[in-house]
């Protein structure tokens, strides 16, 4: 069925060899131009499907757009090879691992599994931790690689910051990784440009195989990323990029927007199509977005428009407190209800995951169905990590990392001492771990005991390793979750703290296992837990369950609401002040622009005076310097009233005063707000552990998720919560 297209959407399709730009604006159509697009490239017989390449940011936007491409051209349309960086890397590592020197059994580490990497590399080589802190230095060998720099490029002049420890703990990672037959994230794709560089008869093979290349989201492609597009392109260039200058916000995580500012001086045949009519909003809504992000200096200029009507006008709403401010959010929310909004059309954005505390408790209070998209992944909490820590093992004896976490885990004995010979064996002999304990018999400082509970251990590898063969993915998972102890443990726990919480996660990751198994074509263990290596929050969001939504403006990137309520709009929050450079605040810009265009229908600005429980900072907020000089006749201001700076100074000393309280150990709850001296405002997504072990995965304003120790964390509730 032939799509109708405007003028330049019919551009961007019909226009098939040569580089070519596509400015797509929020709302204009961009994936069906894509779909349409590989679909003339098809049907015009310029090329087969599996020699165009699609890249996308989600595995959610890979799955929808093939979709859509084998409903437009037939089956045909599967073997187009359409995936993010990550999984198309993944799938030639899989394929040609051998050639870097790994097998293609190799294991994905998450960034959790680098850190215990990292930590483990920094105690081995007798460094000060409180020098070099674990995480910062993981972070540092992320952003080295996202730039090409491996151990052996590390140098004085590569970073400013150069010091022979960072190159020692850098090496030994590496090494850690290769011994363990892992890849980092990072490394799916700086491994797939080195073994292009290293194989030039490889790359000649995929550069004459892939004839056609589409890139969505250019503007969040980050230097490797750009770089491996351009490999890849290198003989027909027939390079199609589709991005959004003004909704570049990942600069935190790598992105660099100049690759689509500069992309038509690298390719100067490079045609440049703007999408500029929007499909999604109201006039008044592209108002208020046109205004806001004109104010940006790093841009290809464009100007939304639509044929759609005016609209409501946008609203702006004053409150005293943060609190005061959700119970009007409510209010509004009851009243979109009552005049026939669905609760799935709904859609309450803020700028920090702590934000989320106060709505999602007056919706808790009011009987309303909720989701919050974000905090704490499906697959990162410990009972999910722990089951599939045992499915890997299965895959790759070599994974260290793997081992450590279920070899006494649950308990079976095999205690700190006994596995301190059995890395001090592995060491000696340049072995794996689980190969050190299958040579237990060479450990001469064993006693019976800890060998009779090693054997059993690995009795219960053995037999997983023969079901490996003989079982599908699903009953191979509860074959582990049963035999492993796993079930039993968490069972006990249930029952010891009134919560099922736990081995409830357990059998909905049997139920993923098994919707994937039945609906997948590629459905085997090591696909299923690629997969799971490579998700993103947003590819596990549902938007057809009945729910209000409650998300970061981070997370709501792509998506798209009827009505759409932006909280917490003030200086220090939003935008976030840590860097007043122009850079920084541009960023912040383009991520409200975002935010704005995320509202079909309607859009709420609310914004207050004090937060009254903040630690030790008594100052209150302004509204956001965003929300000034919007257009008046596209904004209905009568519930909204600006106050500056001295005059909040004199009405906060005479008003307000915050407190906060003491917990013990154990009183904390899930999704309680707290302070810390250190690390300021955050909420609690987590609780783990019991007793002096109890550890809160707390999610602070200004520095993100850390995972502390409640008895040294010093948090104290916020009051008033």
């Amino acid at each position: 069925m032939r799509i109708t297209l405007n003028s330049k959407q019919q551009e961007a399709v019909e226009h098939l060899d040569g580089p070519l730009l596509i400015i797509a604006g929020a709302g204009s159509g961009k994936t069906r131009v894509l779909v349409e697009r590989i679909a003339n490239i098809i049907l015009s017989k310029k090329a087969d499907p599996g020699e165009i390449v699609a890249v996308t940011f989600t595995n959610k936007a890979a799955k929808e757009l093939k979709t859509r491409i084998i409903q437009r051209v037939g089956d045909f349309g599967k073997m187009t090879i359409a995936g993010t960086f990550h999984s198309i890397c993944a799938g030639i590592l899989r394929k040609y691992a051998e050639r870097l020197g790994y097998t293609s059994n190799f294991v994905i580490y998450d960034s959790d599994d680098s850190y215990k990497v990292v930590k483990n590399i920094i105690t081995q080589q007798n460094i000060d931790s409180s020098a070099f802190p674990y995480k910062k230095i993981a972070h540092m060998i992320s952003n080295f690689k996202n730039k090409l720099i491996y151990p052996e490029e590390y140098n004085p002049d590569s970073d400013v910051n150069f010091h022979s420890k960072i190159k020692d703990i850098y090496k030994g990672y590496q090494d850690e990784l290769a011994k363990c037959n892992a890849f980092d994230f990072d490394d799916l794709i700086c491994m797939t440009i080195k073994l292009f560089r290293e194989n030039q008869d490889l790359l000649f093979e995929f550069q004459n195989k892939i004839k056609y290349i589409c890139v969505d989201e250019y503007q969040d492609t980050n230097f490797v990323q750009d770089l491996l597009v351009k490999m890849l392109s290198g003989i027909y260039e027939n390079i199609c990029v589709v991005g959004d200058e003004d909704q570049s916000i990942y600069s935190w995580r790598g992105a660099d927007i100049t690759n689509i500012l500069n992309f038509k001086q690298k390719f100067k045949k490079c045609k440049v199509v703007q999408l500029e009519e929007n499909y999604r909003s109201t006039t008044n809504i592209l108002n208020i977005a046109n205004v806001v992000i004109s104010e940006n200096t790093q841009r290809l200029g464009k100007k939304l428009f639509t044929n759609a009507d005016t609209g409501d006008k946008a609203v702006m709403i004053s409150s005293d407190s943060d609190i005061e401010e959700s119970t009007k959010v409510i209010d509004i929310i009851t009243e979109l209800i009552g005049n026939g909004s669905k609760l799935e059309d709904i859609c309450i954005l803020y700028r920090t995951n702590s934000q989320s505390r106060l709505p999602e408790e007056n919706l808790r209070k009011k009987g309303l169905p909720y989701v919050i998209v974000g905090g704490v992944k499906f697959y990162e909490r410990k009972e999910i990590k722990d089951i599939t820590a045992y499915l890997k093992l299965l895959l790759n004896p070599k994974d260290n990392v793997a081992f450590e976490r279920i070899v006494n885990f649950p308990p079976r004995g095999i205690g700190k001492t006994t596995l301190e010979k059995v890395r001090h064996h592995a060491f000696t002999n340049e072995m794996t771990y689980f190969d050190a304990l299958r040579d237990n018999k060479n450990i001469s400082d064993l006693t019976e005991n800890s060998r009779h509970k090693i054997n059993r251990f690995l009795e219960l590898y053995n037999k997983g390793i023969e079901n490996l063969s003989r079982m599908d993915a699903e009953e191979l998972c509860e074959f582990v979750l049963i035999e492993s102890g796993l079930k039993a443990y968490y069972n006990l726990e249930a029952e010891k703290n009134d919560s099922d919480k736990k081995i409830d996660n357990l059998y909905e990751f049997l139920a993923s296992i098994s919707e994937f198994t039945a609906n997948e074509e590629n459905n085997t263990l090591r696909d299923f837990l690629e997969s799971v290596s490579l998700l993103a929050d947003i590819d596990s969001y549902n938007d057809s369950e009945s729910n209000i939504t409650l998300m970061t403006v981070h997370s709501a990137k792509g998506l798209e609401f009827e009505n759409v309520i932006i909280i917490g709009m003030n200086d220090g929050l939003f935008p976030i002040v840590r860097d007043d450079t122009s850079d920084k605040i541009e960023e912040e810009r383009r991520l409200f622009y975002v935010a704005v265009t995320r509202a079909k229908k309607k859009l709420y600005f609310s914004t207050y005076k004090f937060r009254k429980r903040y630690y030790g900072d008594f100052n209150g907020y302004i509204p956001s310097r965003f929300l000034k000089n919007l257009p008046e006749d596209s904004v209905d201001m009568k519930d909204y009233n600006y106050i500056d700076r001295s005059n909040l100074d004199y009405e906060r000393k005479s008003k307000y005063e915050n407190t906060y309280k003491t917990l013990q150990i154990d009183q904390f709850n899930e999704r309680d707000l707290v302070v810390s001296n250190q690390f300021g405002e955050g909420i609690i997504l987590m609780i783990e552990g019991e007793g002096a072990k109890q550890t809160l995965t707390v999610d602070f304003d200004e520095y993100g998720i850390k995972k502390l120790l409640t008895k040294y964390a010093g948090l104290k509730l916020m009051e008033n919560q």
